[in-house]
């Protein structure tokens, strides 16, 4: 079938469906649920195209035809499936495509077509995006120190900077990407990006700087605005002399949560201090806390109680608390905590009930999802499991 039948079809929907309307292709796109079931997101290994919508498909609701066109409205490829049968035997809980690319174009789109709920669409796709990352990943694997289809991190090393790993840091729904590395004539880094909870990819480049100097600079900083249904944030770089690099996943939620909140204003307190607890650490608060929150030591957010990572070397705590009390910061505490005998611990509490704002409250509900990481040669379409994130609030 072409785009032109599932467009009739989805219109013939239309005329009895009051969700659909004619002519406009429902999406996703303008919400922030980590997985939306009909909307179709695409990625690409070495030219083959990976179309994954996850709505699964039994007898009478079934996915009828995955497919993707380019910008000159070129038929990529397209996947076509019967109605599953009453034995369950076909029934399918994601529905995925696969194809190489038979369009010439610069962005992709992919559509999915539901027997009861009509056409839906996915972002444009810059196919330069993939094929640079393909590059990036022939580049890092010529280095025999690195575990072949697997960027490199510093989770592993408590160094305060690592110049390589890139850290997330996000406000009024900018995403600023942080490489301590520098970039220099002959020794840059070239491109700045990140995965999103569906293996969606987002990249900003650039270029190797002259022998002048003028553009030498100390740090790579790329800002990339994602879109609304971004719930996690996973960076990468490339650096062309060591490879792929990538850093911790960043929840949008909880950015926008502590920007609610306040973020980085408020006043310091000894009464807001950095506790070991059963999960690795919490914020303790002598009164009683809305919402509790920490920085590292790279400005990295870990909201409630949270297991730090391996190069968490200092956590600076924060809270919300009850009442007028606003915002209040401890002092920036080494981590581990030297002698845990001496401080309380963080007990579990309920998540915030109240919040300054209607979206604080509903961002603190998100669940991001893991970004992907299987980079393995047989598998580079990322696989993708779902982490709940729960937001602690201290209540004494």
């Amino acid at each position: 079938m072409s785009h032109a039948f599932y467009v009739s079809a989805h219109n013939a929907l239309a005329t009895t469906a009051v969700d659909l309307s004619v002519d406009v292709w429902s999406t996703f796109m303008n919400d922030r649920a980590p997985l939306a079931k009909h909307t179709p997101t695409l990625t690409m290994d070495d030219g083959i195209a990976r179309i994954t919508v996850r709505h699964g498909s039994t007898e009478s609701h079934w996915i009828e035809a995955i497919y993707a066109m380019d910008e000159t409205d070129a038929l990529c490829g397209i996947c076509e499936y019967p109605e599953p049968t009453s034995s369950g035997y076909e029934n399918v809980d994601n529905t995925t495509c696969s194809f190489k690319s038979a369009c010439d174009g610069t962005t992709i789109t992919a559509y999915g077509y539901d027997n009861k709920h009509g056409l839906w669409v996915g972002s444009d796709v810059a196919v330069a995006d993939w094929a640079n990352w393909d590059a990036y990943l022939v580049a890092h694997n010529a280095w025999e120190a690195y575990v072949e289809n697997t960027p490199s991190s510093f989770d592993t090393d408590r160094v305060p900077i690592a110049k390589h790993t890139p850290v997330v840091t996000m406000a009024k729904g900018v995403a600023t990407i942080t490489v301590g590395h520098g970039s220099t004539e002959d020794h840059w880094i070239e491109a700045v990006g990140y995965f999103d909870q569906n293996g969606e990819i987002y990249v900003q480049y650039f270029t190797e700087p002259d022998d002048s100097g003028d553009y030498d600079n100390d740090a790579q900083v790329a800002m990339l605005t994602p879109p609304a249904h971004v719930a996690t944030v996973r960076a990468f770089e490339s650096c062309n002399k060591h490879g792929l690099w990538e850093g911790q996943p960043a929840s949008v939620a909880h950015w926008e949560l502590v920007e609610a909140y306040g973020n980085l204003t408020g006043e310091l307190s000894a009464n807001v201090t950095i506790v070991n607890s059963e999960a690795g650490a919490g914020v303790h608060v002598a009164v009683a806390s809305e919402a509790t929150w920490a920085y590292d030591q790279n400005g990295e957010l870990y909201v409630g109680e949270f297991a730090p990572p391996a190069h968490v070397a200092s956590l600076t705590p924060y809270a919300f608390l009850t009442g007028v009390g606003g915002v209040k910061f401890g002092a920036e505490t080494a981590y581990p905590v030297e002698d845990p005998s001496t401080n309380p611990t963080a007990s579990p509490t309920a998540s915030p009930t109240a919040s300054p704002t209607a979206s604080a409250t509903a961002s603190a509900t998100a669940s991001p999802t893991a970004s992907p990481t299987d980079f393995s040669p047989g598998c580079r379409c990322r696989s993708m499991s779902l982490w709940f994130v729960v937001v602690y609030c201290v209540v004494l």
